[in-house]
């Protein structure tokens, strides 16, 4: 019964943090919940996964000034998503679409005007 009666008053002590804590974690789940920010964080991911291994292969022991240079060529992979970019995109963008329906997030295309799609839009917005 200690227990229950020490918890009861730390958590009257601590009640404004924790609060403070739920309404900034509050923020943080709606922002997450967004399309605009799943598509970011996909694209994201997609940039970052061409420049990880070669992060990892510059830091080796051993390594060349030569083949350091070469490998650090990270421009080549970057201009072919460029330049696929309708493919890349449009796979990218359908793989978020089944993130979103997996959290049950509610997709709202945002629009630059009304002949604008929303693919493109965010093509643009987040990608090029």
């Amino acid at each position: 019964m200690v227990n229950h009666h020490d918890a009861v008053v730390l958590f009257e002590e601590l009640q404004s943090a924790i609060l403070h804590a739920l309404h900034s974690a509050s923020h943080l789940f709606t922002a997450i919940k967004q399309l605009k920010f799943q598509t970011a964080l996909s694209i994201s991911v997609k940039i970052l996964s061409t420049s990880f291994p070669v992060s990892r292969y510059l830091q080796t022991v051993n390594l060349d000034f030569k083949t350091a240079l070469e490998a650090a060529n990270v421009q080549n992979n970057t201009q072919d998503i460029r330049k696929n970019c309708d493919v890349e995109f449009q796979q990218l963008f359908l793989s978020v679409i089944t993130v979103c329906e997996k959290f049950d997030t509610t997709v709202n295309f945002p629009r630059q005007s009304k002949s604008d799609d929303p693919e493109y839009f965010l093509k643009y917005s987040y990608l090029l």
